[in-house]
């Protein structure tokens, strides 16, 4: 393949991953952002990086090293500027600029035809491995840029830019100070191959002088120009032990990891390092870079992709195969055949993978919304017994008016026993009664799909459910929000039952549905409500009123096939056939397995209706 050819396929890969994040919304893969624009906020309205658990009614306070307190300033004010908006445009050029980086990384100073098609295949699987990860705006964005950034600078020797390296480090260890170690890998990896030259009487190295190790030396050093001083260092070696059998990106490695993307990253390494250590020329930096990686491996899932960088240059130095000089035409062929599919792949991937974009500019999916904004809505103060998971939105939306038990900080905030005993008193009788008695909490916020918490909290009548969403269920204490709950407790409505879609036939009330309509005017955006309401309304012949409630679904859901689903059967009902195909179409789009075919047999009982 020619050599333009497949440069200019890069750049259009990287222009269509810019487009495919730049109209994805934010979304709750995990709810970490809401946790960094809280302490950004923070920073900004106190001048001081925030050194407790502030927002939390645990006591004592815990005391902490916040790691990654610029890059919580920056997404707060990105966020002050422009709401979700500007996190979604700094989320796509930040992850475009590492991917040009990249791409210059692969193709600077590369002439043979061969060894420009083979680098292109190798981008598009670093594309592939790191797209999914780009869309958390997390601080490991910028990790991935100032790896990428000073194996630029220190492997093909950019000494005009020699000297960015000082500041980017500051700037690396500012932004996620955790990541100082793969930081120190890379310049001590140089730095050590520099001594062996120097020793070895090889002549001089990159820059011509001195200037190299000085730079170096400042680049360590850098660890140290923190406002945390040396209690930084200790931070990366907090045992995750505890907590890694509930995160999932911090597991161990398993088999499946390697059945990836990843894992024809990882075969290629190997194969380039053994093919550069059977012929003597593996270079030092390589091995040390190597090793590194391999030694962050086993630490947890998410250090796949420091790996995955570390041996870019392994990768770039040494090609595993040797290309024949002179191929027969059914190698040529079967190049070319290979070639088109791997670089049909990406796009292919990024068509299925971007297929149904949520709700733009914050998909709901996740979140409790509904809970956060009765809360504020209800104008009450208070403590809140949350679950760990979506502690981080509780805490920007509702911090100061109240504080919440702990969010997912762990093992570096909270510990890994906060950590347990949040997890347990959703299971554990015993640990729920000690938080509350401790503690007395003014709410207790629960998982919708949750269901057998209602025999826990059952022991504690004091505690009434006056509010739910499509994520969790809200409790209130009536001996201290009395009037709170004689105005708003849930009584003819079972949450847990209608998430779990069991058939409740007491949907046939009048008092459910007077509930039902009172959670949807407090907050109109709960599907699990609206489609209750769906159900009374088709069951009383009410189908064009039931329509604007499966529409509401429609659009806080628009990756469902949910509301398109609910629309289509009431405009069935309705004799217009016509206008529920096209929903029926939709619903089929974003349905899976059993779903899909139930969709399939009500679009074709519908066409035989009007035929």
């Amino acid at each position: 393949m020619p050599k333009k050819a497949c440069l200019l396929f890069s750049l259009v890969l990287i222009a269509a991953c810019f487009y495919y994040l730049a109209r994805w919304p934010i979304s709750a893969t995990d709810t970490d952002l809401w946790y960094h624009l809280n302490g950004g906020r923070y920073i900004f309205e106190t001048g001081t990086i925030a050194k407790t658990s502030f927002f939390s009614f645990i006591e004592p306070q815990r005391v902490w090293v916040d790691y990654y307190w610029l890059f919580q300033l920056l997404v707060y004010r990105l966020f002050s500027w422009s709401g979700y908006g500007c996190l979604i445009l700094f989320r796509a050029l930040l992850s475009a600029a590492t991917l040009v980086l990249l791409f210059f990384y692969f193709f600077r100073h590369q002439k043979e035809r061969e060894a420009v098609f083979y680098y292109t295949l190798l981008f598009v699987f670093y594309v592939l491995l790191f797209l999914p990860r780009s869309l958390p705006v997390r601080p490991h964005l910028l990790s991935y840029l100032f790896i990428i950034f000073f194996l630029y600078v220190l492997e093909l020797k950019r000494v005009k830019v020699l000297w960015l390296l000082v500041p980017a480090a500051v700037l690396w260890v500012n932004l996620h100070g955790i990541e100082y170690p793969v930081l120190l890998l890379i310049v001590g990896a140089y730095l050590i191959e520099f001594i062996c030259q120097r020793l070895k009487g090889n002549g001089e190295p990159a820059a011509q002088s001195y200037v190299y190790p000085a730079v170096l030396a400042l680049c360590v050093a850098s660890v140290l120009c923190t406002p945390h001083g040396i209690r930084l260092l200790a931070v990366p070696f907090r045992s995750m032990a505890q907590v890694s059998q509930f995160v999932y990106e911090l597991r161990p490695l398993s088999a499946v990891d390697f059945v990836s993307f990843f894992g024809v990253l990882f075969l290629l390494a190997a194969f380039a390092a053994l093919s550069a250590l059977r012929n003597k020329r593996m270079r030092i930096s390589h091995l040390v870079l190597l090793l590194g990686g391999l030694a962050l491996l086993p630490q947890a899932k998410r250090f796949v992709n420091e790996y995955s960088l570390l041996v870019l240059p392994l990768l770039r130095a040494y090609l595993p195969v040797t290309v024949e000089k002179s191929p027969t035409r059914m190698l040529k062929f079967a190049a070319v055949v290979l070639g088109i599919a791997f670089m049909a792949m990406p796009f292919i991937f990024m068509h299925w993978f971007f297929a149904h974009p949520p709700r733009y500019p914050l998909s709901a999916r996740g979140l409790p919304e509904g809970v956060a904004s009765f809360l504020k809505e209800v104008n009450r103060t208070g403590s809140i017994l949350n679950h760990p998971d979506t502690g981080g939105y509780y805490e920007w939306e509702l911090y100061p008016t109240h504080k919440i038990f702990m969010d997912l900080q762990v093992p570096f905030l909270f510990s890994g026993e906060d950590f347990e005993i949040a997890r347990d008193a959703y299971t554990n009788p015993r640990v729920l009664q000690d938080l509350i008695s401790r503690y007395r909490p003014s709410f207790v916020t629960v998982p919708v799909d949750s269901g057998a918490f209602k025999r826990l909290i059952a022991d504690h009548p004091q505690y009434r459910p006056i509010f739910f969403d499509d994520a969790e269920v809200l409790y209130a204490d009536g001996t201290k929000e009395a009037a709170l709950v004689s105005r708003y407790e849930i009584k003819a409505v079972d949450p847990f039952a209608l998430y779990g879609g069991s058939r409740n036939d007491t949907l046939q009330d009048r008092q459910v549905l007077d509930e039902l309509l009172r959670l949807s005017k407090v907050y109109p955006d709960i599907a699990i409500v609206n489609a209750a309401i769906v159900t009374i309304y088709q069951r009383w012949g009410w189908r064009r009123e039931a329509i604007p409630y499966a529409e509401s679904i429609i659009r806080t859901y628009p990756e469902s096939h949910l509301g398109y689903r609910l629309k289509a059967n009431l405009l069935a009902q309705l004799g217009s056939c016509t206008e529920a195909m096209p929903f029926y179409k939709k619903g089929l789009d974003r349905s899976e397995a059993a779903v899909r075919n139930l969709i399939r047999d009500e679009a074709a009982a519908c066409e035989k209706n009007k035929l």
